[in-house]
């Protein structure tokens, strides 16, 4: 894709997202892909992947590609550990620009209670009685999802929001966090995102406070809601900003949490 406007000639430029990852939903087993654009000159960016904030390990099911300015990440087997929040590094001596989403894998109904029962709670992280589905790739839960047959058709992923069945959805359930959100470290005048993707019928409401006091939208902060994602996004971030961050999410049965924590650095 040609660039318009000013050349910049050997001018080195800060990389920037020309267009975000995007949420998926996909079902155990499935191939997808999640992809983002990236733009910096006079020479392309370097681009890492990460996992609720970790840097992302390339090798077995996983694989990256970037043609200078289309980043993909690709797992050829999906599987219920492999869901939670993936970021996009695009990075140079200047500095950084990211991209998050959240991947979320449904799972059959029998074998999500299988899961549940030996899924372990991230320390310090949840609390409530909440058990997520995200776990690291490396637990043994990974063999509990069938071997895909040579051959066999894999399903396309869906891209958020997409309906479920109804006997899923009239099912009564207390909150649970497919994806919860992770620290974040920016610079004065970023951006931050905070997301988690969240589940529950009735349908939960969701709660963001910083250092036990309710955030209030205002200019610089936002609330949003992409069907399940929930997002708290601070634009233009100022050191007063740090702090510990909380999302309480909670219906008729039942409630739970998460937080993480924000650190800004002065420029």
């Amino acid at each position: 894709m040609k660039k318009s406007g000013v050349t910049h000639g050997n001018v080195l430029t800060l990389p920037v997202i020309t267009r975000d990852l995007r949420d998926l939903r996909c079902c155990d087993g499935d191939a997808v892909t999640l992809e983002c654009q990236v733009h910096a000159t006079p020479e392309p960016p370097l681009v890492r992947w990460e996992r609720g904030g970790k840097i992302l390990q390339m090798g077995g099911d996983f694989s990256s590609e970037f043609d200078e300015e289309t980043a993909r990440l690709i797992i050829q087997h999906v599987y219920p550990e492999d869901e939670g929040e993936y970021t996009c590094v695009a990075y140079n001596d200047l500095g950084k620009a990211f991209t998050s989403a959240c991947l979320i894998v449904d799972v059959p109904e029998g074998k999500e209670n299988v899961l549940s029962q030996r899924l372990t709670r991230p320390p310090g992280l949840l609390s409530g009685g909440s058990t997520p589905r995200s776990t690291p790739r490396s637990t043994p839960i990974r063999s509990l999802s069938p071997t895909v047959p040579h051959g066999r058709e894999l399903r396309s992923p869906q891209l958020l929001p997409r309906s479920r069945s109804t006997s899923r959805r009239a099912k009564i359930s207390p909150p649970k966090f497919y994806a919860v959100p992770h620290n974040r470290v920016a610079e004065e005048g970023e951006t931050v995102r905070f997301q988690c993707a969240v589940a529950g019928h009735p349908t939960p409401w969701v709660k963001w406070d910083k250092n036990g006091t309710v955030v209030t939208p205002t200019a610089r902060i936002s609330v949003k809601e992409r069907d399940d994602v929930k997002i708290l996004e601070i634009v233009e971030v100022t050191l007063e900003d740090a702090g510990l961050y909380r999302v309480i999410v909670e219906n008729d049965y039942g409630r739970i949490e998460a937080s993480a924590r924000l650190e800004v650095i002065s420029t």
